[in-house]
C-alpha cells in the first residue's frame, strides 16, 4: 500500500533471528512486483484517490491530544472531553472507537488497533500543517483546522467534534463525489494514473486479525471506463453501468488496470 501511494524507500527489520531467512523470503514477491512494475510507484500528481478536503493540524496541537498520543503506560480514569482523534492512550488498545472520532468516519477505522490499511470511505484524507497555504497545492480544495481535540470553524472558533461531525461528513461526501474513481467496501484502496488512457487500482484486504474475502464495488464517477483486467490473473473483468464488482481474496490483494 505504501508503495502504491508513492513511497520509494522501505525500512524492514526482523528481530527473530531463527526466522529471519523465512520471513525475508516472504518479501521476495513484493520486490519482484516492484521490479516488474506490477506495483507502480506514482508521482504525487498521478495519485487519483486523494480527497480534495484535508485536515490542517495546528502546531502545537492540544495538550490533551499530545498527552494521549504519548501515553504508553499511564492510566487516566477522569472523563475527558470528546476529541477529534479519541481513545489514543495505550489502555484503549482494541477498544471500539466512538462515532465522533474522525478515525472512524473519515478513515473507516473501527478500533484503535492495527490500522495500517485504512479503508478511506471518502478517499485518502491527508493531514497537513495548518499553517500552509493550500493555494500552493492544486489538488486541495479545502482545509479544515483541528488541534487533535477540537475542530475550528471558518472564523477560527473552537467547535466540539460532536457538533462538527455532520458538517465534516458533508464536506467529505461532497469531495468523494469529485473523485474520478470511488471504491466502496471493507477494503483498502489506491487509484493511480499510469498514462493518459490507463489507471491502476490496487485493492487490499485490510484484515490483519480477521482476514476474509472482501467484496468491493469500483465506481467510475468521472472516467469513461472501457476495459478492466486483473493484471496478476489476466482475467478480463466486466464493467456494467460504470461500475465493477470484485472479490478480494482473504489476506491478499487485487491489482486492476482500466
Amino acid at each position: 500500500m505504501r508503495a502504491s501511494l508513492g513511497a520509494g524507500y522501505y525500512i524492514i527489520d526482523f528481530n527473530q533471528a531463527e526466522y529471519s531467512t523465512s520471513l525475508a523470503n516472504q518479501l521476495i514477491p513484493f520486490y519482484q512486483m516492484l521490479g516488474k512494475g506490477v506495483v507502480a510507484i506514482p508521482n504525487r500528481d498521478e495519485v487519483l484517490s486523494v480527497s480534495d478536503v484535508c485536515l490542517g493540524m495546528k502546531s502545537p496541537p492540544s495538550n490533551l491530544f499530545l498527552s494521549s498520543g504519548a501515553n504508553g503506560h499511564g492510566y487516566n480514569f477522569s472523563v475527558s472531553s470528546p476529541m477529534v482523534f479519541d481513545r489514543m492512550d495505550a489502555y484503549w488498545g482494541a477498544a471500539p472507537l466512538l462515532d465522533h472520532d474522525f478515525s472512524k468516519y473519515g478513515y473507516g477505522v473501527d478500533r484503535r488497533m492495527l490500522n495500517f490499511l485504512p479503508k478511506y470511505p471518502y478517499g485518502l484524507v491527508s493531514i497537513v500543517p495548518d499553517g500552509i497555504d493550500i493555494k500552493q497545492f492544486p489538488w486541495i480544495k479545502e482545509k479544515v483546522s483541528t488541534d487533535g481535540q477540537d475542530f475550528y470553524d471558518e472564523g477560527g472558533l473552537k467547535v466540539s467534534p460532536l457538533i462538527y461531525k455532520e458538517s465534516m461528513i458533508k464536506k467529505l461526501e461532497d469531495a468523494a463525489q469529485r473523485l474520478p474513481v470511488l471504491v466502496k467496501g471493507d477494503v483498502a484502496w489506491i487509484v493511480v494514473r499510469l498514462d493518459a488512457e490507463h489507471i491502476r487500482i490496487t485493492i487490499i484486504d485490510p484484515g490483519y486479525t480477521n482476514p476474509a474475502n472482501r467484496e468491493a464495488e469500483i465506481v467510475f464517477q468521472h472516467l469513461n471506463a472501457l476495459e478492466a483486467t486483473d493484471i496478476l490473473s489476466k482475467e478480463k473483468l466486466q464493467i456494467v453501468d460504470n461500475k465493477l464488482r470484485i472479490t478480494v481474496p482473504a489476506g491478499i490483494f487485487r491489482i486492476i488496470d482500466v
